[in-house]
């Protein structure tokens, strides 16, 4: 809980589809609107963020009182206070007509901090929301939060909206600034401009597994400018991880180093930017240590080779509004009945208003439980279960297709965090080997795959992996 305690970070989340919802606040001339809505909290280890629910109810008529400035009655409280779903918080956004950050007008102030704040509090135990809309789309939050029996006024840090565009709105003094070392960056930063590349460098970024794709994208970062990682991964080098995982050498193998401290020692090597700031959690993403540091990230990397890491990794996106770039290589080795090599592999993007990975076939439901419990790594289950077994029994992979996968889930980053599609269309992408084509992927609309889709079932619910999990 929020209450009574300082998070170091304050987030707001919201799909674009609630942000059109709330763009339409702007259509009436010289007329402020104001919209009540539902929040869900997303609790990292570092970031409190408040997701919106995508869902915002529209007032009647009669429940606004508008002469220029706005009001509403109190039915219409009444109304989405009889409404609150379980462990929600209730928030307030009204609109402006002058651009960029809004502070708030002493009869704003008061209508949020004396009159709305104490009510929300009261009555779902969270923090008021306020947010106000400026005339060109800019996004201004704040929390009130209650300490020590008086509610305090909060400013939120970072406002992102996550859908077919990303967008981020800072709180003035934590606009992005480019970090030191510039002349080591100056032919990246020529390609998209320093406004850019601040953006860039201001990210969060997530990798979960650190062996031949992960290894590859976490230097890319760091040598584009990338300084904030959180790097996810149980594991530790052997000898036959060698020949594919960057920066791995034969002593790392021989000392059993984990895949985690491997990477992070890459990345400070290749920094271009200021020191970088390296979280290093050594656990399998569906443990809650290291679900508290993902929620912290603004983007996370995708670089698993299991099912249950990627339905997990999907809750993420769609119940926590973090984009995931998932990717993932498939090699089909020469036997008596096939002799050809088949090589394929796809790189895509997860996020409200795109396909979910169960959509995109990149886990199996099936197959959840099993991994949840272990199975999968009993060989003489293995061994007696043929179906299950083919779908665990490729670990070749070759150093060239790695590298491919992760230029392809890298460049889908920068094309989305950026707002550059030029630098890469963001629908799924797929090599396949028998052609030797890329071309994007065929992806079932979401709910396609079935009633547990998580578009259906997760979308801003903030759930908590126990939730998920069930």
């Amino acid at each position: 809980m929020i209450q009574g305690t300082t998070p170091e970070e304050l987030g707001v989340a919201l799909s674009g589809d609630a942000y059109k919802q709330i763009l339409m606040l702007g259509n009436r001339h010289r007329q402020e609107q104001v919209r009540l809505f539902y929040w869900r909290p997303s609790e990292g280890k570092l970031r409190y963020s408040a997701i919106i629910d995508p869902a915002i109810p529209i007032p009647l008529t009669e429940e606004l009182i508008e002469s220029g400035n706005v009001a509403f009655t109190d039915g219409y409280l009444m109304r989405i206070l009889s409404g609150v779903p379980k462990g929600a918080g209730i928030g307030m956004v009204h609109n402006h007509f002058s651009p960029n950050w809004q502070g708030l007008s002493r009869d704003d102030d008061t209508t949020e901090s004396q009159h709305l704040a104490p009510v929300a509090t009261a009555a779902t135990g969270l923090p008021l929301l306020g947010i106000t809309l400026g005339s060109d789309g800019f996004l201004s939050a704040r929390l009130w939060i209650m300490d020590k029996g008086t509610i305090k006024r909060r400013e939120v840090d970072t406002v992102r909206v996550i859908g077919e565009r990303f967008m981020v709105f800072p709180y003035p003094n934590k606009a992005p600034k480019m970090g030191g070392n510039r002349d080591r960056r100056i032919a990246t930063t020529t390609v998209w401009g320093e406004a850019k590349q601040a953006l860039l460098e201001s990210y969060r970024v997530g990798i979960v597994g650190l062996g031949s794709v992960g290894s590859m994208i976490a230097e890319s970062l760091a040598r584009m400018g990338v300084r904030d990682f959180v790097l996810i991964d149980r594991d530790r080098i052997e000898s036959r991880n060698l020949d594919r995982t960057i920066g791995s050498t034969h002593m790392d193998a021989k000392l059993k180093r984990r895949k985690t401290s491997i990477a992070a020692r890459g990345i400070r090597r290749a920094a271009t930017g200021s020191k970088p700031t390296i979280r290093q959690i050594a656990r399998w993403v569906q443990e809650d240590a290291a679900l508290e540091a993902l929620l912290d990230c603004d983007f996370v990397f995708s670089c698993v080779d299991r099912h249950l890491p990627r339905y997990v990794l999907d809750h993420l996106a769609f119940s926590h509004l973090i984009p995931v770039i998932n990717g993932g290589i498939a090699i089909e080795v020469p036997t008596v009945s096939k002799p050809s090599l088949d090589v394929s592999w796809q790189a895509h993007l997860v996020t409200p208003g795109r396909a979910c990975m169960g959509c995109l076939e990149a886990y199996r439901y099936s197959l959840l439980g099993l991994e949840r419990a272990g199975m999968v790594d009993d060989p003489k289950y293995i061994a007696g279960a043929s179906e299950v077994a083919a779908a665990y029994k490729s670990s070749e992979n070759v150093f060239c297709f790695s590298m491919s996968c992760a230029a392809h889930e890298t460049m889908q980053f920068l094309a989305y965090s950026l707002d550059a599609p030029s630098i890469c269309q963001t629908e799924p992408k797929m090599y396949m080997g028998e052609t030797g084509n890329v071309f994007r992927a065929p992806a079932r609309p979401c709910g396609d795959c079935g009633p547990d889709c998580l578009v259906k079932a997760y979308e801003a619910k903030a759930l908590s992996l126990n939730q998920l999990l069930k």
